[in-house]
């Protein structure tokens, strides 16, 4: 499921309406004795898994997943001690910079 959202998420216009269908319509995921397809609403997926059964709104999905890191936790990185830490944020612009 996570990997459906993250690659809805890369395509131009992927939405959740989008995310919903993909799972919707995946052989691998329809043949997961966990994920159902909710009856009820449309916009709904149930997964049943250790927390019990677990129906999902897929409203808010993608905007959540596209959630940027906060410019502060950026800063603070890109000014580390850590030379690797600071390497692995060199191509990450900051508002300031």
């Amino acid at each position: 499921i996570q990997a459906t959202l993250d690659d809805v998420c890369l395509m131009p216009g992927g939405d959740d309406a989008k995310f919903l269908a993909r799972l919707l319509t995946s052989g691998d995921i329809k043949k997961c004795d966990y994920f159902v397809q909710s009856k009820q609403r449309t916009e709904t997926f149930t997964v049943a898994h250790y927390a019990g059964t677990v129906t999902y709104q897929v409203e808010g999905f993608c905007e959540k997943n596209r959630d940027q890191m906060s410019q502060d936790v950026v800063g603070l990185i890109k000014g580390s001690k850590n030379a690797f830490m600071v390497k692995l944020f060199d191509s990450v612009a900051t508002e300031d910079a």
